[in-house]
């Protein structure tokens, strides 16, 4: 985790790991299929993930991996991704 937050803090980005998550796969019509990630007690989102990021997400919280969102200052509550970190 340390290690992610030292690269991003170089390039204006942020990152945090998420204690929480809603996914959306089928969203009403006109809005985008999103991930929410609850990170440091705000939501984030990931508008348009591919299945594959849904499922991990799903996989990652029910097996106790870290979910970690990564975002840019300017638009915080917006995620530019997210990765999984198993041990």
């Amino acid at each position: 985790m340390q290690q992610v937050v030292q690269q991003v803090q170089q390039q204006q980005l942020r990152a945090g790991q998420a204690n929480a998550f809603v996914l959306v796969p089928q969203p009403i019509p006109g809005h985008p299929r999103a991930i929410f990630l609850r990170i440091e007690n705000q939501i984030r989102v990931l508008n348009n993930p591919n299945d594959t990021t849904f499922d991990q997400v799903s996989e990652a919280f029910k097996s106790g991996f870290q979910v970690i969102g990564v975002w840019e200052q300017q638009t915080p509550h917006i995620l530019r991704s997210i990765q999984i970190r198993k041990f």
